[in-house]
This record gives structure tokens, C-alpha cells and sequence, in this order.
């Protein structure tokens, strides 16, 4: 739970003085928008709370439901299931707006694989002229798949249904070498899945 006596931080993300978001949120809280701490007559918030918080701050500045936006990008490493030694790890950062430059801040000084989606913040990311070297991308079957998955559903579009139908058999491998050694991930790849991908190409 983020108390009261945390105020004063979230004022400056709101760009508020501590004295003005105390009262927003007293405010809040008095009307049943935010709980009170137990006992105590002083809003207690969560972070499910900070967005009723937000629309406070907007109500206060005259600007009605134009909720101010922003973005938590979420950075995770766990290569456990694929054989890894090295404990999960999750990194976040939080942005005001989706601008690409936020990611490529984040990934300044990174090197190596990266998977994500098409964003175009991202694919700066992967340019030969990158300093200190490009990330290499591993790119997404999942999101390649997404938009067939979407037309298949209605059932009348045999085509979409043919290429979630050859991505899933990629899928069934890939979940026959969880857990595998790269070495080993790599054989099987090599001699099942590339063979698919290469078809899948040709199909196309």
C-alpha cells in the first residue's frame, strides 16, 4: 500500500505542490473514491487507486474525463524454462507518453537478444549502425499470428486458418525443448521447425 506519507513523491508525477495533492486526495477519499486507513482519517491508497487519483487531478484542473495516460514499460528476463541458471527478473520504468526514445534510453548501454513487439521505438533498437553494437531481435511468432487467429475465428477464411494451423505445429515443437540446452533447442530447430518456416515461406 502506498500511505499518505507518500504524497509528496506522487505530487511531483502529478506536478502538483504536496500541500494540493494531499488535499485531492483527502478529497478522494472523503467522497468514497479512496479508502481511509484503518482508524486513521487519512486516505490509504493502492495502486488501483492512483488512476482515481489522476481523474481527481483532472476534475481539479477543469479538464472533466480527459484522463492524463501513461505507460509502464516492463523489462523480463527468465530463461528457466529454457535451460537458463540465472533467477527471473523483471525491470520497469514508467513514461508519461509511448515515445520511442523511452526504450532506447532504457537499452543504451544492452547488447543481445531482444523479443518484442513491432513498435517502432523498439526497431531503432536493432539497426546495423546502433552504438555500442545492435540488439538482435527475436522476433514474435505469437504477434505474427495474432491477426490470422483473428480472421480464422469467423471460420470462413481458409487461408488464415492454414497459417495459424502450420505456426501452431512450430508451437508444438517449441514446447517439446522447454527446458532444453541451447545446443539442443538448436538441433531440433534445425531439423524440424526450419524446414516448416521455410515452407510456410514458400506458401505465402
Amino acid at each position: 500500500m502506498i500511505r499518505s506519507g507518500a504524497l509528496e513523491a506522487l505530487s511531483r508525477r502529478l506536478a502538483l505542490n504536496p500541500g494540493r495533492a494531499a488535499a485531492l486526495a483527502q478529497r478522494a477519499a472523503d467522497s468514497g473514491a479512496l479508502p481511509k486507513a484503518a482508524g486513521r482519517n487519512i486516505p490509504e491508497l493502492s495502486a488501483r487507486d492512483l488512476m482515481r487519483l489522476l481523474l481527481a487531478v483532472t476534475a481539479d484542473r477543469g479538464l472533466g474525463n480527459a484522463a492524463p495516460t501513461g505507460r509502464i514499460w516492463t523489462y523480463v528476463r527468465d530463461d528457466q524454462p529454457f535451460g537458463g541458471t540465472d533467477p527471473p527478473a523483471a525491470l520497469f520504468y514508467y513514461s508519461r507518453n509511448r515515445a520511442g526514445g523511452h526504450p532506447q534510453s532504457h537499452l543504451a548501454g544492452y547488447v543481445g537478444l531482444m523479443q518484442a513487439d513491432a513498435f517502432d521505438g523498439y526497431n531503432q533498437l536493432y539497426k546495423a549502425q546502433r552504438k555500442p553494437a545492435p540488439i538482435l531481435e527475436a522476433a514474435c511468432w505469437s504477434h505474427g499470428r495474432r491477426k490470422f487467429f483473428d480472421l480464422a475465428k469467423s471460420g470462413e477464411a481458409p487461408i488464415a486458418s492454414e497459417a495459424v494451423r502450420r505456426i501452431d505445429i512450430l508451437f508444438e515443437i517449441e514446447r517439446t525443448i522447454n527446458g532444453k540446452t541451447p545446443e539442443q533447442r538448436l538441433a531440433v530447430r534445425r531439423e524440424k521447425s526450419a524446414p516448416i518456416v521455410a515452407d510456410l515461406e514458400i506458401w505465402m
